[in-house]
This record gives C-alpha cells, sequence and structure tokens, in this order.
C-alpha cells in the first residue's frame, strides 16, 4: 500500500514532478501551493498552521516534500554574499 505524501510547491516544475513520481509509484500524493486546494501561503504561518490541520483531518501523511521557492532569473542583481 502507498504512502500518504504531501507535496507542498506540487504546482511548480520540481514538485510536479516529484507529485508525478510518487503516484506513479503508487503513492497517494497531496498537492498544495498557492493554487490548490488545500492551499499554503509558506510566508503566513497561519496559512502553514491550517494547511497541515486540514491535511491531518484526512489520515495521518506519511512524508512531506517541500518543493517550493523561487529562482533567480538571468540578469537579476544579487548582493554579493545574499545566497550561500
Amino acid at each position: 500500500m502507498g504512502k500518504r505524501i504531501l507535496i507542498i510547491g506540487a504546482g511548480g516544475t520540481i514538485g510536479r514532478a516529484a507529485a508525478a513520481a510518487a503516484l506513479e509509484a503508487g503513492h497517494h500524493v497531496i498537492p498544495a501551493s498557492r493554487s490548490t486546494t488545500p492551499a499554503v501561503d509558506l510566508t503566513d504561518p497561519a496559512s502553514i498552521d491550517a494547511l497541515f490541520a486540514e491535511v491531518a483531518a484526512s489520515g495521518p501523511v506519511d512524508a512531506v516534500v517541500c518543493a517550493a521557492g523561487t529562482g533567480v532569473k538571468p540578469g537579476c542583481p544579487v548582493a554579493s554574499g545574499s545566497m550561500r
């Protein structure tokens, strides 16, 4: 039997690939992003709490994958030492 996997950032390139791989392996995927239901805004702690409460209400989660983030676009000025 597959695992229940919460994938945060499931709407992005890496998150979509992770979700597809998990589904192909027979797991149940719970996708979460700013545009899914349940929705999550990682800049808002209350949104994160609400996500975990909603997901946990339907059963235990076996794994959480966080593939959320933003990239740096070419030509975007980045302060020296700001990325580690």
